[in-house]
């Protein structure tokens, strides 16, 4: 894959246009129990553990503390801000993810309609602005396709989305220009298969993305015509990337299901509620309707178009792709849905209504419809002409008035978290420098028992993480934490 100058400039050019996004307009700031363990915490081998609380979670149980590592000794020292490096590191890190997602589409559209540069990156912003349209349905505080609750979750549920959709674009490409994996290299090999293994062993809710376009593929592909066995090794033969990486998930699959966390969260088959889990995502979809009114027009406007222009057009090279396209998508959402839905259900948790859970749905719609609008283009390179203007129509309407969510569960805004992230580090500071023996540290009153969103049982990782971030020079086991009222005052948090 031979990558040009411009295709470079075009990377960094969204690199750091999304870095910009992830550290001033929607910081993503360290706050609560969850940002500290899993900012500190390297998991001790990155090998799916069995029994373990994650069993399979391998790239974000390795990233997360890695982009700590970075922030803590390479942009700290240079910045002189704990909370600030933390906050650049990962908007760096997650948005190198969306840079790769976004250049794996217009690798796609490239070889799928053969368009030029410039019309292939105008397609690729649009397909980027979508994702910070379609669910900006209020006046304030709406969420995106790439949105989550807080730094954590944007490693555990974002980054893994990112790279199980990046590689579903990759194998769309290569079903549309096939690649001949037998001329790779043993490194672009060995490469490839870390990228899958790190895919795969991220997040159930993540991975299905990946693994619902195999499944469709392999389902389409099935000829029922003839003998069933003779198609079951003909699949197998021909599909060897796939079948090792549906292996993999099975895997990762058993290890999740017999985790700390599935026993805690996990309910029987007959506690089940498979349709109220149906009825809280189309509430979901209705409550921000006003947002996915964007969505339905470009798909009314850009697959009508593309479906009318196809059924005039003699079925060449690029009516063939772009219906290879489209059936391979379109049949990966059932798969995703009864799957997202069928583990929503069972977990009895809200994870169907979770924009970084059902980005997935998102991912195959937005796909479809830049694939048709793509296709429009290169069977009607006029059409270009209103591109310049549909970016700015577009550019415009995501960077109105009408405010984010902010990252984090108390729904604040960033600098008061990085104004009680300071208070707390100094307060630790304070202690290791003067060899305080029974620390405490006092914060604001959460909302439940446990103090969430600092919870009571992590004084002792506050400190720790600290520690090994070189911010402190005292290692402490265990540090009492002491909600304050008094915080919650001066912070402007409501109680």
């Amino acid at each position: 894959m031979n990558i040009s100058k411009k295709e470079i400039v075009f990377f960094l050019l969204v690199w750091m246009s999304m870095a910009i996004f992830f550290t001033i307009i929607s910081p993503l700031v360290m706050y609560d129990g969850d940002d500290w363990v899993n900012l500190g915490n390297m998991r001790v081998i990155a090998l799916p553990k069995w029994g373990d609380f994650n069993p399979s979670k391998v790239l974000p149980e390795t990233s997360m503390p890695f982009v700590g590592l970075i922030g803590a000794y390479i942009i700290y020292p240079i910045i002189n801000d704990y909370v600030l490096s933390i906050t650049i590191a990962s908007a760096l890190f997650i948005s190198i993810s969306i840079a790769i997602y976004v250049y794996m589409f217009k690798r796609l559209i490239v070889n799928a309609f053969d368009l030029k540069f410039y019309q292939a990156v105008s397609m690729s912003i649009i397909f980027l602005l979508l994702h910070f349209l379609i669910l900006k349905a209020h006046n304030y505080n709406n969420i995106h396709v790439l949105y989550s609750t807080n730094l954590t979750c944007y490693f555990h549920y974002v980054q893994p989305f990112l790279l199980n959709a990046s590689l579903v674009m990759y194998l769309l490409t290569d079903l549309i220009k096939p690649v001949h994996y037998k001329d790779w290299s043993i490194l672009k090999i060995s490469i490839f298969i870390f990228i899958c293994y790190l895919a795969v062993f991220s997040n159930l809710l993540s991975s299905i993305v990946l693994i619902a376009f195999i499944i469709g593929v392999i389902l389409l592909n099935f000829k029922l015509n003839k003998n069933v066995m003779q198609e079951i090794r003909r699949i197998w033969d021909e599909y060897v990337c796939y079948r090792y990486l549906v292996i993999a998930w099975i895997i990762s699959l058993v290890f999740e299901a017999n985790g700390g966390r599935s026993h805690m969260i996990g309910k029987s088959i007959a506690e089940m509620e498979i349709i109220k889990t149906a009825e809280d995502f189309l509430k979901f979809l209705t409550n921000n309707i006003n947002g996915l009114y964007v969505g339905i027009f470009a798909m009314l406007l850009f697959c009508g178009g593309a479906i009318i222009i196809y059924r005039q057009s003699s079925k060449e090279k690029y009516e063939e792709n772009f219906r290879k396209a489209c059936i391979y998508v379109i049949v990966s959402i059932p798969i995703w849905l009864c799957y997202a839905v069928l583990v929503s259900a069972k977990t009895g948790s809200p994870y169907i209504v979770r924009p970084d859970v059902n980005s997935g749905f998102f991912f195959y719609f937005l796909l479809i419809i830049m694939v048709s609008a793509s296709y429009i283009i290169s069977k009607k390179p006029k059409m270009y002409y209103i591109v310049p203007i549909l970016i700015l129509i577009m550019f415009s309407r995501a960077a109105n008035q009408k405010t984010l969510l902010p990252s984090n569960y108390l729904n604040a805004p960033a600098s008061i978290c990085v104004a009680v992230d300071n208070d707390i580090i100094q307060q630790c500071i304070y202690q290791a420098e003067n060899n305080v023996e029974n620390p405490e540290i006092h914060v604001p009153v959460g909302d439940d028992k446990d103090n969430w969103p600092i919870p009571l049982y992590r004084g002792g990782t506050i400190f720790q993480t600290l520690y090994y971030h070189g911010i402190i020079d005292k290692y402490y086991d265990k540090a009492l934490i002491v909600p304050d009222a008094s915080m919650n005052k001066k912070y402007g948090l409501e109680r």
